[in-house]
This record gives C-alpha cells, sequence and structure tokens, in this order.
C-alpha cells in the first residue's frame, strides 16, 4: 500500500510513503535525483532492522556530488504494566549510553542506575554494510543521536545502492547485503497464507494480510516459552509487552486461518473462500 500527495508535481520533494507486511519505505524525487529508502524487519528472530537506500540520477542530468546520512536517535521507551506514561517517561529519561565508535559501526551500551529500573541492559548498534566507507558521529547527547556519512558521486543514469542495519548488537554478519532485501521479501511471500475466491476475487489478499498481521504479532516469549501471539492492540502497540499473550504456538494462527476460510455457508453469507487456503502448514 502507498500514500502520496494527489497533486505532486514532478521536481519536487513531496515524498511516497509505501509499507506493506514486512516493511516500510519512503520515495521521493528532485530536481533528477531519486532516493528511496526501505526498512524491513529480517524473516526469525533477528533483533534488528535491515535499511537499504537507492539513488538514482536521470540521464539528463549533470553530475552530482552530496553528502549521504543515515540517522537514527536512541530514545529508550521503558515498557511495564500497570504504570502510567508519565511514570515510565520518568524511568527512561535515566538510562545513559556509553558510546564505541568505530569506522562505519556504533555500539551503545545502556547505563541504568536506577533500582526502580527493572530488566537488564541492552547493547545497540548501528552499523554500515557498504564497502563505501561510512564516518559515524554523534552528537554526545544523553539520549544521542548516531549518524553514518559519506560523500556520494553520481554520473548520469547512475544508480547506487547503500545498507544499513540498527537495533541489538548482534555479531553475526549480512553476508549478501546487496541481495538481502529481495530474498527477505520472497521469503516472506512464500510463508504468507494464499486464498482464493471466485465469489469476491477482490478479497483473496486479505487472507495474507491477516497472516502477516499475526505473524507480526509473534514473538519468542522468554518467561513462557516457545512463541506467543501478543494481543498488540492493547499491550504491544501501546505499553510495548507482552501483558495479554495467547495460545504459545504459531499453529494457532494457521487454524485461525484456516477457519477463516471453511465458515460454514448460508443462503444469507455464503463462504467467499470456498475452503480454499494454501501455505506452508496448510
Amino acid at each position: 500500500m502507498k500514500n502520496s500527495p494527489d497533486n505532486g508535481a514532478e521536481g519536487t520533494n513531496v515524498p511516497e510513503r509505501h509499507f506493506g507486511p514486512f516493511f516500510y519505505s519512503v520515495h521521493c524525487k528532485t530536481n533528477g535525483l531519486r532516493f528511496e529508502r526501505d526498512m524491513t524487519m529480517p524473516e526469525g528472530d533477528a533483533p534488528w532492522a535491515f535499511v537499504r537506500v537507492r539513488l538514482s540520477l536521470d540521464e539528463d542530468q549533470p553530475t552530482r556530488r552530496f553528502k549521504l546520512s543515515e540517522e537514527w536517535a536512541l530514545k529508550t521507551l521503558y515498557v511495564a504494566l500497570l504504570m502510567v506514561p508519565e511514570d515510565r517517561e520518568e524511568l527512561a529519561e535515566e538510562v545513559t549510553y556509553e558510546q564505541e565508535i568505530n569506522d562505519g559501526k556504533v555500539k551503545a551500551q545502556e547505563g541504568i542506575d536506577d533500582a526502580d529500573f527493572a530488566g537488564s541492559p541492552a547493547t545497540m548498534m548501528i552499523e554500515s554494510l557498504n564497502q563505501t566507507e561510512f564516518t559515524a558521529t554523534s552528537d554526545e547527547a544523553l539520549h544521542p543521536t548516531i549518524t553514518l556519512s559519506a560523500d556520494v558521486v553520481l554520473e548520469p543514469g547512475e544508480t547506487k545502492e547503500f545498507y544499513f542495519r540498527f537495533g541489538r548488537f548482534y555479531e553475526t554478519p549480512v553476508e549478501k547485503p546487496e541481495t538481502f532485501y529481495q530474498e527477505n521479501f520472497a521469503a516472506t511471500k512464500a510463508r504468507l497464507p494464499k486464498a482464493h475466491s471466485s465469489v469476491s476475487p477482490l478479497t483473496t489478499g486479505e487472507i495474507s494480510w491477516h497472516g502477516a498481521a499475526l505473524y507480526g504479532m509473534m514473538f519468542k516469549d522468554s518467561v513462557l516459552g516457545e512463541y506467543t501471539i501478543n494481543q498488540g492492540c492493547s499491550y504491544g502497540f501501546d505499553i510495548g509487552i507482552n501483558g495479554a499473550a495467547r495460545n504459545g504456538r504459531q499453529d494457532w494462527a494457521w487454524k485461525h486461518l484456516e477457519m477463516m476460510s471453511n465458515h460454514t455457508k448460508t443462503d444469507a453469507y455464503p463462504n467467499i473462500w470456498e475452503g480454499v487456503l494454501s501455505g506452508p502448514d496448510a
């Protein structure tokens, strides 16, 4: 899906925003220079986000030189049940960061002195995955903003891509960042359930979208064990914790989709899905 201006004229820098089950992207074009930034969550339990930046210059444009910067602000969110937002924000503001800045990579270790703060400090990272040398800097604030920047030259008709990741510190490297986005997209597409309806063909995408939403609310629960489905609307998207865990296996999601697919037919409500459901575990 995408969100774009109705009257966006060529040459303006009003961005389009696209989003789907596993990605969010911004697309902008100004004076012959096209900018695309895609952010995706990897399949599986990797605790970081992958960023792909694509820059293209029209053939009728002169050589363009500019600085490209990838910027992340470390702003703590303290999550806890039965606490008002003001108390959670007060605790979050007390977190400090000890930074280790290297070429193209920054580690930021949380520091917590308040005895009322539950949980273990996290180690965050922002990393360049490029052959181009990126310089890492920090504004040294209490909750710092980290920036990776490099000088870029684009010739007429040329396209260049750059790759980054941000999240919890993770030692396992990304072996092929240039193909990671496409491979992750293909894996997500293969995993999602599929349905067919001759009664209402335009609605067949709802099963895949619903399956993606269920999968997006699943995570590995270190307290209950295995994987649980978070009641996101009430807890996960509001205070950020698994406050109302549901069935502890992914099978629940598939059974829920099967139930939708095999809805009992009536004269008033025909089964538009015709019981046709496919997927890895269908």
